[in-house]
């Protein structure tokens, strides 16, 4: 990272970033181009969990090729500068993470229920049951993360 004054070296806050975080933007690899989709998830144990049709491009190009980057943001603001005026000053105040990792798709059933349960937890403390329906035609991604890296700037009043 260039800016090491900014990184986010603790695992508790970087896994806090992801806790908080309500979108996750999903890189993957579509032959010889990228392909990122921004998509609800759960966590746990270290693994993220996201749930998915079983067709698609999104599985297809995850049957392909597993690995995966992952991305997130909270508190995410505009910094305005003292000088309006001055071109290039403005600032972004943000906590993110950044991680890579291999993507495994899981359609046995109960699987499919004990993702969209982690999945659920991310929203809301009340407990599930899914319809059959659903649990036929949905896959569950989760992901192993190898490397998972945090980035913070929260401008002189969060520091």
């Amino acid at each position: 990272m260039r800016r090491k004054e900014k990184e986010i070296r603790d695992p508790v806050e970087i896994l806090a970033v992801l806790e908080a975080a309500q979108w996750l933007h999903l890189g993957m690899s579509d032959g010889d181009a990228p392909y990122v989709v921004a998509v609800n998830f759960g966590l746990r144990d270290g693994r993220i969990y996201i749930h998915s049709s079983r067709k698609g491009r999104k599985i297809e190009t995850l049957r392909r090729n597993p690995r995966v980057c992952v991305a997130a943001e909270v508190d995410v603001a505009l910094a305005p500068p003292a000088d309006p005026d001055k071109a290039c000053a403005f600032g972004m105040r943000f906590r993110s993470v950044v991680g890579f990792g291999q993507a495994e798709i899981l359609e046995e059933p109960a699987a499919v229920r004990d993702g969209l349960s982690v999945l659920m937890a991310h929203f809301s403390d009340r407990e599930f049951t899914f319809p059959e329906e659903i649990v036929a035609k949905t896959a569950i991604i989760r992901i192993r993360l190898d490397e998972l890296t945090g980035k913070r700037d929260l401008g002189p009043e969060g520091a």
